[in-house]
């Protein structure tokens, strides 16, 4: 096992790189060096930045020389042959999935959702903010059935005639605001999952923290809303 620094291999190139004008072997060698610390992928098995096992101790692959595997391990660089390395975490094995699609269970879940509303006596306000309502729940009960309503956090239970809708049913229900996207990781910006995202929250979000809603699908096959960072979200539109 060879031991090279990074300030090595700078070394190493600087030398070739006078060497390739007049020697076609340090030209190539030159340039397969340059290629294998650019080249993001060493094969089907280690990627660059992989973490490994090299003898007990924990490091990342940082590129490739005529076949051997540059390794970082704690702060010192070796250039190794493959067969001495092991993947710290096996990847699983890759599946092509489908973009999410709307429907009808998409359609469902829109109008299952919490719902902002007020409370009402008669026809006087009693609460018009931090009040919401299962749609689907309010519009099947009758008028003084009672329905489960969230007021600044709490349960409460009161008679459908004294809670009113606040929002727009073509607005939160409507599948034509859900478009393809997928979640992804911030660091890498590979895909992680596909989903529907809600492409005005989409492009309203300011800031990469600003929550946007998405539906994604469970393990189960069954679908959920939830809410996540902008940051986090891609369109497949875009």
């Amino acid at each position: 096992m060879i031991s090279l620094s990074e300030q090595d291999l700078d070394k190493i190139c600087e030398s070739l790189a006078d060497k390739a004008m007049f020697d076609v072997e340090a030209y190539e060698l030159f340039n397969k060096i340059v290629y294998s610390r650019n080249q993001p992928i060493l094969n089907e098995e280690i990627q660059v930045l992989d973490k490994v096992k090299l003898n007990k101790e924990t490091g990342f692959v940082t590129g490739e020389i005529d076949g051997k595997m540059i390794v970082m391990v704690q702060g010192n660089t070796y250039l190794v042959d493959p067969k001495e390395l092991k993947e710290y975490n096996k990847k699983a094995e890759p599946t092509l999935v489908p973009p999410m699609k709307f429907d009808e269970k998409t359609q469902k879940l829109l109008f299952e959702q919490w719902v902002k509303c007020g409370v009402f006596h008669g026809n006087v306000p009693i609460k018009m903010s931090d009040c919401y309502v299962r749609y689907n729940l309010w519009e099947a009960a009758n008028a003084e059935q009672q329905v489960k309503v969230i007021i600044e956090g709490n349960p409460t239970f009161m008679p459908k005639s004294q809670v009113k809708i606040l929002e727009d049913i073509n607005s939160f229900a409507n599948e034509e605001n859900y478009i393809p996207g997928v979640i992804i990781d911030e660091t890498t910006e590979e895909v992680i999952e596909n989903i529907l995202l809600h492409a005005i929250d989409y492009a309203n979000a300011v800031g990469d923290a600003d929550s946007v809603r998405i539906i994604k699908q469970t393990p189960t096959g069954e679908q959920e809303m939830q809410t996540m960072p902008r940051a986090t979200l891609r369109t497949m539109t875009v």
